[in-house]
C-alpha cells in the first residue's frame, strides 16, 4: 500500500479549483482567528472583557477565536472593542490594531475570507 502524506494530499488537491478555494478560506480564517485573538491578548484584555464591550457572551467570542466567521455587525463591533480597523474587500476582511492617542502599537495586517 503506498500512503500519501497529508501533504501530498494536499497538493494533489489543490489541483481541483474547489478544493483550493476551500482551502484557502479556511486558512484565511484561521489566520484572521490567530489576529482577533493577538489583537485581544496585546491589550491585556480577557475575552470576557472583549466580549461585554462588544456586547456579545464570551463563548461566542471564543468561537471567533478559533475560526468561526462573525457577521458584519458582530465584526464592527469586535473593531470597535479592539480599536481596530476593518477593510471589507472582495473575499476577504482585514482587521488591525491601530494606534491610540495613548501610544498603543499597530499590529500586522491580517485576512480572513468573507464567504463562507
Amino acid at each position: 500500500m503506498n500512503l500519501k502524506s497529508h501533504r501530498q494530499y494536499v497538493q494533489e488537491q489543490s489541483e481541483d479549483e474547489e478544493f483550493a478555494l476551500e482551502l484557502e478560506q479556511a486558512r484565511a480564517q484561521a489566520r484572521f482567528a490567530v489576529e482577533l485573538a493577538m489583537a485581544r491578548e496585546s491589550q491585556g484584555l480577557t475575552q470576557e472583557q472583549v466580549a461585554q464591550k462588544a456586547r456579545i457572551r464570551q463563548p461566542m467570542l471564543a468561537r471567533y477565536e478559533r475560526g468561526q466567521l462573525p457577521s458584519a455587525p458582530t465584526l464592527l463591533r469586535l473593531a470597535s472593542a479592539l480599536n481596530a480597523e476593518i477593510i471589507f474587500s472582495p473575499g476577504q476582511v482585514t482587521i488591525r490594531t491601530v494606534k491610540t492617542e495613548k501610544g498603543g502599537v499597530v499590529r500586522r495586517t491580517r485576512t480572513k475570507s468573507a464567504a463562507t
